[in-house]
Protein backbone atom coordinates (compact mmCIF):
# COMPACT_ATOMS: atom_id res chain seq x y z
CA UNK A 1 0.00 0.00 0.00
CA UNK A 2 1.17 3.49 -1.10
CA UNK A 3 1.97 6.11 1.71
CA UNK A 4 -0.69 8.78 1.92
CA UNK A 5 0.05 12.42 2.49
CA UNK A 6 -0.55 13.65 5.50
CA UNK A 7 -0.79 10.85 7.37
CA UNK A 8 0.75 10.12 11.09
CA UNK A 9 2.02 6.59 10.92
CA UNK A 10 3.28 4.58 13.84
CA UNK A 11 5.55 1.66 13.93
CA UNK A 12 6.01 -0.50 16.65
CA UNK A 13 8.55 -3.67 16.59
CA UNK A 14 8.36 -6.46 18.51
CA UNK A 15 10.55 -9.54 19.05
CA UNK A 16 10.47 -13.08 20.31
CA UNK A 17 13.03 -15.79 21.39
CA UNK A 18 13.51 -19.31 21.34
CA UNK A 19 11.58 -19.91 24.06
CA UNK A 20 8.38 -18.51 22.79
CA UNK A 21 8.78 -15.04 24.69
CA UNK A 22 7.32 -12.20 23.32
CA UNK A 23 8.55 -8.82 23.98
CA UNK A 24 6.25 -6.71 26.04
CA UNK A 25 4.86 -3.75 23.13
CA UNK A 26 6.25 -0.36 23.38
CA UNK A 27 5.42 2.87 22.05
CA UNK A 28 7.20 3.26 18.56
CA UNK A 29 7.72 5.82 16.42
CA UNK A 30 5.07 7.86 14.82
CA UNK A 31 5.85 9.86 11.44
CA UNK A 32 4.01 12.01 9.01
CA UNK A 33 4.19 11.24 5.89
CA UNK A 34 4.45 14.66 3.83
CA UNK A 35 4.87 15.49 0.33
CA UNK A 36 3.66 19.21 -0.01
CA UNK A 37 5.86 21.45 -1.54
CA UNK A 38 6.79 24.83 0.33
CA UNK A 39 7.23 27.92 -1.16
CA UNK A 40 9.12 30.83 -0.85
CA UNK A 41 8.63 34.73 -2.31
CA UNK A 42 10.53 37.79 -2.64
CA UNK A 43 9.34 41.16 -0.91
CA UNK A 44 11.79 44.00 -1.62
CA UNK A 45 13.02 43.12 -5.39
CA UNK A 46 10.63 43.72 -7.59
CA UNK A 47 12.32 42.00 -11.16
CA UNK A 48 13.70 43.92 -13.48
CA UNK A 49 14.45 46.97 -11.07
CA UNK A 50 17.62 49.01 -10.76
CA UNK A 51 19.56 49.94 -7.55
CA UNK A 52 22.01 51.80 -6.31
CA UNK A 53 22.20 49.98 -2.77
CA UNK A 54 20.31 47.03 -1.75
CA UNK A 55 21.84 45.91 1.51
CA UNK A 56 19.35 42.90 2.19
CA UNK A 57 16.60 41.15 0.85
CA UNK A 58 13.41 39.95 1.87
CA UNK A 59 10.57 38.00 1.45
CA UNK A 60 7.91 35.13 2.99
CA UNK A 61 7.76 31.76 2.88
CA UNK A 62 5.21 28.73 3.09
CA UNK A 63 4.06 25.11 3.25
CA UNK A 64 0.75 23.00 2.90
CA UNK A 65 -0.63 20.96 5.47
CA UNK A 66 1.26 18.55 7.03
CA UNK A 67 4.35 20.65 5.97
CA UNK A 68 6.46 22.29 9.01
CA UNK A 69 8.73 25.11 6.86
CA UNK A 70 12.57 24.01 8.22
CA UNK A 71 14.34 27.47 6.56
CA UNK A 72 14.97 29.61 3.34
CA UNK A 73 17.59 30.01 0.74
CA UNK A 74 19.22 32.00 -1.59
CA UNK A 75 20.95 31.77 -4.42
CA UNK A 76 22.72 35.13 -6.06
CA UNK A 77 23.86 34.52 -9.36
CA UNK A 78 26.66 37.51 -10.77
CA UNK A 79 25.78 38.22 -14.31
CA UNK A 80 29.04 39.53 -15.86
CA UNK A 81 30.75 35.83 -14.90
CA UNK A 82 27.75 33.28 -13.79
CA UNK A 83 29.60 33.00 -11.02
CA UNK A 84 27.51 32.31 -7.84
CA UNK A 85 27.74 33.56 -4.23
CA UNK A 86 28.45 31.09 -1.65
CA UNK A 87 28.42 33.05 1.45
CA UNK A 88 31.93 34.88 1.24
CA UNK A 89 32.75 34.84 -2.60
CA UNK A 90 31.59 34.81 -6.02
CA UNK A 91 33.31 31.75 -6.97
CA UNK A 92 30.77 29.23 -6.92
CA UNK A 93 30.73 27.62 -9.96
CA UNK A 94 26.74 26.18 -9.72
CA UNK A 95 24.08 27.42 -8.08
CA UNK A 96 25.10 27.84 -4.38
CA UNK A 97 21.86 28.46 -1.88
CA UNK A 98 22.70 30.43 1.64
CA UNK A 99 20.65 30.18 4.16
CA UNK A 100 18.51 33.32 5.23
CA UNK A 101 16.97 33.89 8.68
CA UNK A 102 14.08 32.32 10.23
CA UNK A 103 10.84 31.24 8.11
CA UNK A 104 7.76 32.00 7.48
CA UNK A 105 9.24 35.46 7.26
CA UNK A 106 12.94 35.84 6.09
CA UNK A 107 15.18 38.11 5.56
CA UNK A 108 19.29 37.80 3.77
CA UNK A 109 22.34 40.28 3.64
CA UNK A 110 23.57 40.75 0.60
CA UNK A 111 27.24 40.99 -0.66
CA UNK A 112 28.80 43.84 -1.92
CA UNK A 113 27.41 44.41 -5.65
CA UNK A 114 29.48 46.22 -8.38
CA UNK A 115 28.68 47.90 -11.24
CA UNK A 116 29.39 46.43 -14.06
CA UNK A 117 28.28 43.37 -13.05
CA UNK A 118 24.53 43.02 -13.67
CA UNK A 119 22.16 41.61 -13.89
CA UNK A 120 22.21 39.56 -10.70
CA UNK A 121 19.92 36.73 -10.66
CA UNK A 122 17.95 36.36 -6.93
CA UNK A 123 15.98 32.66 -6.79
CA UNK A 124 14.77 31.92 -3.25
CA UNK A 125 13.85 28.53 -2.15
CA UNK A 126 11.87 26.69 0.96
CA UNK A 127 12.84 23.26 2.21
CA UNK A 128 10.36 21.90 4.88
CA UNK A 129 11.25 19.30 7.93
CA UNK A 130 10.74 16.40 5.25
CA UNK A 131 13.46 17.53 3.14
CA UNK A 132 10.60 18.84 0.14
CA UNK A 133 11.95 21.53 -1.68
CA UNK A 134 10.13 24.27 -3.54
CA UNK A 135 10.03 23.80 -7.15
CA UNK A 136 7.94 25.60 -10.16
CA UNK A 137 5.85 28.59 -9.25
CA UNK A 138 7.30 28.06 -5.42
CA UNK A 139 10.98 29.07 -6.22
CA UNK A 140 10.56 32.76 -6.27
CA UNK A 141 12.84 34.39 -8.97
CA UNK A 142 14.02 38.14 -9.57
CA UNK A 143 16.50 40.00 -11.36
CA UNK A 144 18.07 43.42 -11.14
CA UNK A 145 20.67 45.83 -12.39
CA UNK A 146 23.13 47.23 -10.18
CA UNK A 147 24.56 51.15 -10.83
CA UNK A 148 25.83 53.02 -8.06
CA UNK A 149 27.55 55.50 -10.44
CA UNK A 150 26.37 59.04 -10.19
CA UNK A 151 25.04 60.50 -13.48
CA UNK A 152 26.79 63.45 -14.70
CA UNK A 153 24.60 66.71 -16.30
CA UNK A 154 25.87 69.54 -17.81
CA UNK A 155 24.76 73.20 -18.60
CA UNK A 156 25.01 73.99 -22.26
CA UNK A 157 22.73 77.28 -22.79
CA UNK A 158 23.08 79.98 -21.31
CA UNK A 159 26.56 79.96 -21.28
CA UNK A 160 28.84 80.68 -18.56
CA UNK A 161 28.84 84.61 -18.32
CA UNK A 162 26.84 85.26 -21.20
CA UNK A 163 24.49 87.99 -22.08
CA UNK A 164 20.80 88.01 -22.84
CA UNK A 165 18.32 90.41 -23.87
CA UNK A 166 15.61 87.98 -24.07
CA UNK A 167 13.52 85.00 -22.29
CA UNK A 168 15.85 81.98 -23.72
CA UNK A 169 15.16 77.99 -23.05
CA UNK A 170 17.76 76.96 -20.90
CA UNK A 171 19.26 73.34 -22.01
CA UNK A 172 21.98 70.86 -21.38
CA UNK A 173 23.35 67.37 -21.65
CA UNK A 174 23.20 64.10 -19.57
CA UNK A 175 24.37 60.43 -19.08
CA UNK A 176 24.47 57.93 -16.85
CA UNK A 177 28.43 56.62 -17.15
CA UNK A 178 28.61 53.27 -16.38
CA UNK A 179 28.36 51.75 -20.16
CA UNK A 180 26.28 48.83 -20.17
CA UNK A 181 24.82 48.48 -16.58
CA UNK A 182 22.83 51.96 -16.83
CA UNK A 183 19.35 52.69 -16.13
CA UNK A 184 20.21 55.88 -18.57
CA UNK A 185 19.34 58.98 -16.75
CA UNK A 186 15.29 58.92 -15.96
CA UNK A 187 14.58 62.60 -14.50
CA UNK A 188 16.64 65.88 -14.99
CA UNK A 189 15.96 68.85 -12.40
CA UNK A 190 17.49 72.61 -12.78
CA UNK A 191 17.74 75.16 -10.38
CA UNK A 192 17.44 78.85 -11.48
CA UNK A 193 18.58 81.25 -8.52
CA UNK A 194 19.40 84.73 -8.23
CA UNK A 195 20.50 87.20 -5.74
CA UNK A 196 19.56 90.42 -4.95
CA UNK A 197 20.65 92.33 -1.64
CA UNK A 198 20.78 89.94 1.10
CA UNK A 199 18.25 87.45 -0.58
CA UNK A 200 18.38 84.37 -2.70
CA UNK A 201 15.66 83.89 -4.97
CA UNK A 202 14.96 80.28 -6.19
CA UNK A 203 12.50 79.37 -8.85
CA UNK A 204 9.63 76.85 -8.05
CA UNK A 205 7.92 76.45 -11.14
CA UNK A 206 5.97 79.11 -11.00
CA UNK A 207 7.21 82.02 -9.41
CA UNK A 208 10.76 83.12 -7.52
CA UNK A 209 10.26 82.74 -3.86
CA UNK A 210 13.12 83.40 -1.43
CA UNK A 211 12.14 79.81 0.17
CA UNK A 212 14.70 76.77 -0.89
CA UNK A 213 12.85 74.87 -2.99
CA UNK A 214 13.93 71.13 -2.02
CA UNK A 215 12.41 69.92 -4.71
CA UNK A 216 13.83 71.27 -7.84
CA UNK A 217 11.54 71.86 -10.99
CA UNK A 218 11.42 69.08 -13.81
CA UNK A 219 13.39 69.72 -16.87
CA UNK A 220 12.09 67.95 -20.05
CA UNK A 221 14.15 65.15 -21.72
CA UNK A 222 14.72 64.61 -24.95
CA UNK A 223 14.29 61.45 -26.80
CA UNK A 224 17.62 59.92 -26.00
CA UNK A 225 17.68 61.16 -22.25
CA UNK A 226 20.74 62.76 -23.18
CA UNK A 227 20.08 65.79 -23.78
CA UNK A 228 17.02 68.28 -21.72
CA UNK A 229 15.52 71.70 -21.96
CA UNK A 230 13.99 74.00 -19.39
Amino acid sequence: TAWANDIAYTVISRVADQAGNLETLGAGNSFTYDIALPSATLTNVPNNEFYNTLPTISGGSSDTSPGQLQRVEVSIRRGSDNYYWNGALFTAVTEYFNAATSTPSWTYTTPTFTEGSSPYTLRAQAVDKAGNVSVGGGVALSSFTFDGAAPVSTVTAPTEGQMVNAPLTISGTSSDPVAGNERGVNLQEVEVTYVQGASTYYWDGSVFTTTVVSNWPDATLGVSGTTWTF
